[in-house]
């Protein structure tokens, strides 16, 4: 828990409150479309969304009893994250060939003139 970013820099935190957060943590879960909270609710919660997409209306006060959208998009925080893990190692590995090609280049030069 302390190695979430949003608990690791709140450094008044003592170590004995994270398992006080744990114990109260519920999970919960909604469907396609399923209203989590309505505009105005009290906040009696606090939500951490691990998968899935979310959306935030607003009212608008320019027309009453309208809505702007706010879309906040979070696709399944784990796979993008592999999927950057995936790009660091197609980086390395192009950076391992790009070496492997210079040296080849170098050995070729000296191959060359040893029988040129």
């Amino acid at each position: 828990m302390q190695k979430v970013s949003f608990f690791a820099d709140k450094e008044n935190i003592k170590a004995k409150d994270f398992l006080d957060i744990v114990q109260a943590l519920q999970h919960e879960s909604f469907g396609h479309e399923e209203n989590v909270c309505e505009f105005g609710d009290f906040g009696d919660k606090f939500y951490i969304c691990l998968k899935g997409t979310l959306r935030v209306f607003v009212p608008s006060p320019r027309i009453k009893g309208s809505k702007d959208q706010v879309s906040y998009l979070i696709d399944d925080l784990a796979k993008a994250e592999q999927q950057l893990e995936d790009l660091n190692i197609l980086i390395a590995l192009k950076e391992e060939a790009a070496k492997e090609i210079e040296k080849d280049k170098e050995n070729m030069k000296d191959y060359k003139s040893k029988f040129a």
